[in-house]
């Protein structure tokens, strides 16, 4: 008497298998601007070998897939992977996906991956995985203030320069403020990555527009007090405030001051 289910298998009538499928990411975490990690592992539980065991990928949130390992088509293994053929009933694969997040990411990043074979699963449910994971935007805002000298004659000009940046690695729509203490600006000059960056005018508080990693806002001016001026001390300030949901990582260079004393004369002294 033949064995006929050797027989059926031989001719391609595959078996029974239960497969078991697990997704771990690198960090519990989707950090915008960052890359992220997933260990994608396949079990098959029997009874039968799983032929053409493969798995289909979606993902919902700004993210995008730059390579796969361990998978047939690597490293282009995405949305579809195929592992090597048979699994083996009590055997399991692994591949890594590599992910890249956006620096615009926000909210939730969604990965579903499914896995299937050309045979019968015996326990449907256990074959696809959901995670739904929290996207931090994570900023490095910076804000930097010089001046060509620590003092100042009633009516004279003091040359500043005040520097406005994101080392990201998110992009940011910051609060960014720049207050003159009371002098009087003229010859503004503003030199950004982008012009839009540029505000108006100074001394002024204002939300920005989105402010990419790396891009900068340089900005300078000539700052007069009146003669009027009563004061012995005023200072050059200028902060950088992270937008809502953002996470600053570097809080120490979030603001700088110059201050400047008001002499009765040029070279400081009196």
């Amino acid at each position: 008497m033949p064995d006929w289910a050797t027989t059926l298998k031989a001719q391609s009538y595959y078996g029974n298998v239960d497969l078991q499928l697990s997704a771990q990411p690198s960090a519990p975490i989707a950090r915008a601007g960052s890359s992220l990690d997933f260990l994608v592992s396949i079990a098959n539980a029997g009874p039968d070998d799983a032929h053409s065991p493969r798995t289909h990928t979606t993902i919902e949130g700004i993210a995008a897939v730059t390579g796969t390992s361990g998978c047939l088509e690597d490293s282009s293994g995405f949305p579809d992977c195929t592992l090597s053929s048979p699994l083996p009933a009590s055997g399991s694969a692994d591949y890594l996906m590599s992910m890249a997040i956006s620096p615009l990411a926000r909210g939730y990043l969604d990965v579903t991956v499914a896995a299937v074979s050309d045979d019968a699963e015996l326990a449907p449910g256990n074959e696809s995985v959901v995670l739904h994971m929290p996207i931090e935007a994570g900023v490095d805002l910076g804000a930097n203030v010089t001046c060509d000298r620590s003092y100042v004659m009633r009516g004279a000009a003091l040359h500043c320069h005040v520097s406005l940046r994101n080392n990201g690695p998110a992009a940011a729509i910051p609060y960014f403020n720049v207050n003159t203490g009371g002098a009087t600006v003229s010859d503004l000059t503003c030199v950004a990555s982008r012009p839009v960056l540029c505000p108006a005018q100074i001394p002024l508080a204002w939300k920005s527009n989105l402010i990419m990693p790396g891009e900068e806002i340089g900005l300078w001016f000539s700052a007069t007090v009146a003669p009027s001026f009563s004061a012995e001390m005023f200072s050059i300030y200028a902060s950088a405030t992270p937008g809502y949901g953002e996470v600053e990582s570097e809080p120490a260079d979030n603001a700088s001051e110059s201050v400047v004393s008001v002499s009765l004369f040029r070279d400081g002294f009196e």
